[in-house]
């Protein structure tokens, strides 16, 4: 057993933020409203009496109709160190009854990300809440943030509410309260009815008593082992032992009690259970499972593709708030190479989720799934999958893209296209020429040289706009300005991302995309019929719309179309007169969409996401 000295922490309570000097100050980004990207006001206290006299507050806005989810974040984020820490404390002033989330993230120390919701019941009057870091977080992985660092610090008024008028609230003065003690005793208990071997000992080992062995447990006699604990209170990783086979517990990257060490190669180094050491507290873990013996189910995704869609090097199970963004660790694999990808999962009996498969490892979702109309998809949450309570090991097969029970997959219509880019101004790099695009996952491939500087990739691809990039060498990106012809340009409210693109639409069998690299050229083939583009024939801002689409028009076009990422023309507006329109597309379906604007033989194509 580790023992260290009993030490009590004496440190001042410490204010993050006051609003009244430059050291206690900083800027909140709202997000997930139409004030995305706007910075919190910093304003005199409009009602300096009560609980808060000081002078300036912030003023923190929750439009009508915003996202459940939405609020403002540190930018650039607070250093909170939370060693010794108790509570942090926050004067707030509410019109009406509600609550606020205060979540903590981006931990150098790996804690995990804390979220917590204190209710408000005071209104027009300020009040000082509180939040336990002891207390375990509302989000996975559960634990509490006592003991971690933290860089940054999210607000969340009324989280979990839309809300039918803009609310206005008023926050001042976060404080981290310390006073609380850095050392814990706590006593962890294992069941090992699960455990399938002769047990002599069983240990417990972990960062509390440097992955010693020196710590056995005691047998309960009911097939459970107990041992106390007693080290620093904070973050911990630790594995339970059977000495008599040399048994060490064994976990996966999509197990959600764990911490994953990756090594210096990228691959998982080291998978521990991880928990927070507390004063008093009781932990009872089940062998091998992060639930209660017995609590837990398996749930098998099987996916199938069309014969006819190629399929990325990688495919993922993602989405819904609990499989990460695609390119995470929630990979399937095809091990007996019959084209259908799998992922085994442990989850507590009754858990539900939303959730899609995307065709590649994209962080912003571009190759997920287009299921939008059909039976299986969710329009309030992007048109997301959902599993319904799960109670017993299930096994759920489908299709991408189709709402399926089993893999026999239907055939996708295809187009024959051949990317080809003259590379004669450029010195070849060593590695090749390659290309990448959302067709990838962004990653890239390696072109075929056809000789006279001329090389060549070719995909059969479904309907639907395309973006790519050619590479000299694995590094050597194109760059383009927004206002080059063969491309379209992307803000996703702070990355500005400017593409070649395709839009293919089934007009064509076969097609050829050929163009100089870091160039566009008018004699290249393409599939928008010959016409030029544009860049000037209108402009969209933000990207990223709630309700409403705003777009300013150069002159007159002819007509101004929404395509699916999957090619279907979802709207189609015409004469459409130069100046400022705002469009109602409240009706559309959460996720990403193209719009198409044609003036005579001019055109140009823009991508927006609908949240």
């Amino acid at each position: 057993m580790f023992f260290a000295l009993p030490f009590f922490i004496n440190a001042q309570d410490v204010t993050i933020y006051d609003f009244e000097t430059p050291e206690t100050s900083g800027d909140f980004q709202h997000f997930g409203s139409t004030l995305e990207e706007a910075i919190a006001p910093i304003i005199a206290n409009p009602d300096a009496s009560g609980a808060n006299a000081s002078g300036m507050v912030m003023e923190f806005v929750k439009p009508a109709g915003s996202e459940v989810w939405a609020g403002a974040f540190a930018n650039p984020g607070p250093n909170v160190n939370l060693m010794g820490a108790s509570q942090i404390c926050i004067d707030v002033w509410y019109p009406e009854a509600g609550n606020l989330a205060l979540k903590l993230e981006n931990s150098p120390s790996g804690g995990a990300d804390w979220i917590l919701t204190s209710d408000i019941s005071d209104t027009n009057q300020w009040t000082n809440i509180c939040y336990d870091l002891t207390a375990a977080s509302i989000e996975d992985p559960m634990l509490p943030a006592v003991g971690n660092e933290y860089n940054g610090l999210v607000l969340f008024a009324d989280f979990g509410a839309s809300l039918d008028a803009d609310r206005t609230y008023y926050i001042d003065n976060i404080v981290v309260v310390y006073g609380g003690s850095t050392e814990a005793t706590a006593n962890y208990t294992i069941d090992m009815s699960e455990y399938e071997g002769d047990i002599d000992t069983v240990f417990l080992s972990g960062s509390f008593n440097n992955w010693s062995l020196d710590t056995p447990m005691t047998d309960q006699g009911d097939g459970t082992w107990t041992v106390d604990v007693i080290g620093n209170t904070g973050p911990v990783e630790y594995l339970y032992y059977v000495k008599v086979s040399d048994t060490w517990e064994q976990f996966g990257i999509t197990d959600n009690c764990v911490k994953i060490s990756y090594g210096a190669d990228g691959e998982p180094e080291f998978i521990n259970r991880q928990g927070v050491l507390l004063d008093g507290a009781s932990v009872t873990d089940c062998w091998e499972s992060c639930f209660a013996c017995g609590d837990a189910v398996n749930i098998t995704f099987n996916l199938g593709f069309a014969d006819n869609l190629m399929v990325a090097d990688s495919v993922y199970l993602a989405g819904g708030g609990n499989f990460e963004n695609p390119g995470g660790r929630f990979r399937m694999t095809d091990p007996d190479g019959d084209g259908i990808y799998s992922i085994t999962i442990e989850r507590e009996r009754g858990f539900t989720s939303f959730y899609t498969f995307a065709n590649g490892p994209c962080p912003d979702f571009s190759c997920k799934e287009n299921i939008g109309g059909q039976d299986c998809a969710d329009p309030d949450n992007f048109n997301d999958r959902f599993l319904d309570a799960v109670m017993d090991d299930t096994v759920i097969s489908t299709c991408f893209g189709e709402c399926r029970e089993d893999t026999d997959c239907s055939v996708a219509e295809i187009t024959n296209i051949t990317f080809q880019v003259d590379m004669s101004n450029e010195t070849v790099d060593a590695e090749g020429v390659f290309f990448a695009g959302t067709i990838t996952g962004w990653q890239a491939e390696p072109m075929t040289d056809l000789g006279d500087n001329i090389w060549s990739i070719s995909y059969q691809l479904g309907n639907g706009p395309v973006e790519y990039k050619f590479l000299n060498g694995t590094g050597g990106w194109e760059e383009f300005s927004e206002d080059e012809p063969c491309t379209m340009v992307f803000d996703d409210g702070g990355n500005v991302f400017i593409n070649r693109f395709i839009d293919i639409d089934g007009s064509a069998t076969d097609i050829l995309e050929f163009y100089c690299f870091n160039q566009c050229s008018s004699v290249c083939v393409s599939s928008n019929q010959n016409l030029t583009n544009n860049p000037a024939l209108f402009e969209i801002k933000p990207n990223v719309i709630i309700s409403e689409l705003n777009i300013t028009i150069k002159d007159q076009l002819e007509s101004l179309e929404i395509f699916s990422t999957d090619g279907r023309r979802i709207k189609q507006l015409t004469q459409i007169n130069s100046g400022t329109h705002g469009f109602d597309f409240s009706d559309l379906e959460s996720g990403m969409y193209y719009v198409k604007g044609i003036a005579g033989n001019e055109f140009k194509l823009v991508k927006i996401v609908k949240q």
